[in-house]
């Protein structure tokens, strides 16, 4: 009886000694597992901060150089009115966003995002020149604020991600100019097109900063002059921007 109680006390021994590695390789790669499940899920739609998923709504905020192209100007009057071309002087622009990135819907919907957008932009007159009065030069400025809906798409799921966007919306356009006799104000259609690159902090991936080009235009602004006339102005600007977006 003793015999047999030793044999299988050191059968028993022996098969923990023949199993322990193999838990222990089974922890390991268990550890192995959750490492990489963690790498995994900072890419893509399913990006996630330390374990938590990121945000979908986010605040961008956005500073510019705007190029405002050369712009005809027409005056509607009895007898000789404005008929030449206005240049302008670069100037600054300001935006702001709300917007709302679709995730983890595993569909082309992981890629889009959709944005309310508020924009103001300064640019000086330079110049204003035609047949009948020649060059003359302007003191003055432009003022346009756009309120926009835009959507993006984000092309690739990495740390640098170009994007492709497009906006409608409204813009309140500001004149005031002594040298053209108007102070007025004219609400008119706006349109835009974006594209650039925005690269995700790997220390915080709930910021985003980003680099980009837009091109924004309008119909044509109508305003009143002291002269009681129309004068028809166009703008369309070429903008370089810098911003940042925080998911929250």
């Amino acid at each position: 009886m003793q015999v047999s109680t030793r044999i299988l006390s050191l059968t028993s021994c022996a098969l923990a000694a023949c199993f322990a590695p193999l838990d222990v390789q089974a922890q390991s790669m268990g550890r192995s597992g959750a490492v990489m499940n963690n790498v995994q899920s900072m890419h893509g739609g399913g990006m996630q901060q330390r374990g938590k998923p990121i945000p979908s709504w986010y605040l961008a905020l956005g500073a510019s150089v705007n190029f405002v192209q050369d712009a005809s100007v027409t005056e509607t009057r009895i007898g000789t009115g404005l008929n030449g071309e206005m240049e302008f002087n670069e100037g600054y622009g300001l935006t702001g966003a709300i917007g709302y990135r679709p995730r983890n819907t595993n569909s082309m919907l992981d890629n889009l995002r959709f944005e309310a957008e508020m924009g103001y932009r300064d640019n000086d007159m330079g110049t204003y020149s035609d047949a009948l009065l020649g060059i003359n030069t302007i003191d003055d400025g432009m003022q346009v604020q756009t309120f926009m809906a835009n959507m993006f798409v984000d092309l690739g799921d990495g740390p640098w991600r170009p994007y492709l966007g497009g906006g409608l919306g409204m813009a309140r356009v500001f004149l005031e100019s002594n040298g053209l006799g108007i102070d007025d104000t004219d609400m008119v259609f706006a349109y835009q097109g974006m594209a650039g690159i925005y690269y995700t902090v790997p220390s915080m991936p709930v910021v985003e900063l980003g680099l980009g080009y837009r091109y924004l235009g309008t119909t044509d602004p109508q305003f009143t002059s002291n002269r009681n006339s129309q004068v028809e102005f166009e703008y369309d600007a070429h903008i370089v921007e810098a911003g940042a977006r925080f998911y929250f």
